[in-house]
């Protein structure tokens, strides 16, 4: 008797977990879609100037997906600019949503407009110099879609599977 139900827990624990983990998911999908958007906004009044970069790169990231190993390349950036009436340094390429390239050549593309020395536009916020972007773009509405479905689905099934129990 004792066994059963220690066995019974466990997949009641598992069916927990899951509920759990899909409705956080399901959440964190609309949070950053949200957050991104009203970071997207309210960049509106960001302050453009100039900006030199110190240092860019691209990282290589590998992984397999499908049994297939699947390469994608990351903008990696430091720069200074003016802002405030103070010399500032910043770090981030894209406001919003990471950009990764699945193409090398894109990538390469992206890193000979943006080359050690050279000067570029940069964004800023007034209210805070020191949060700044090259690239003013919107969140990945495509990554909250699939959190969030992914998310639900999670839910979905963790509810059909307590039902079953």
């Amino acid at each position: 008797m004792q066994g059963n139900g220690a066995s019974g827990s466990h997949p009641t624990a598992l069916v927990g977990f899951m509920l759990i983990l899909g409705v956080a998911v399901a959440v964190f999908g609309v949070i950053y879609y949200r957050r991104g958007s009203a970071r997207f906004a309210a960049a509106g009044s960001w302050v453009q100037t100039q900006a030199t970069i110190i240092a860019s790169t691209i990282t290589t990231h590998t992984q397999m997906v499908n049994d297939m190993l699947q390469t994608s390349y990351r903008a990696k950036v430091s720069y200074r600019y003016q802002a405030a009436g103070a010399e500032r340094e910043g770090a981030r390429p894209f406001l919003c949503a990471r950009t990764d390239w699945n193409s090398e050549k894109e990538a390469n593309a992206w890193l000979a407009a943006n080359p050690a020395g050279a000067t570029v536009p940069v964004w800023f916020d007034p209210a805070n110099p020191t949060d700044s972007a090259l690239v003013l773009n919107k969140p990945s509405l495509l990554a909250a879609i699939v959190l969030t479905t992914v998310g639900v689905g999670v839910t979905i099934l963790a509810i059909y599977l307590f039902a079953k129990m």
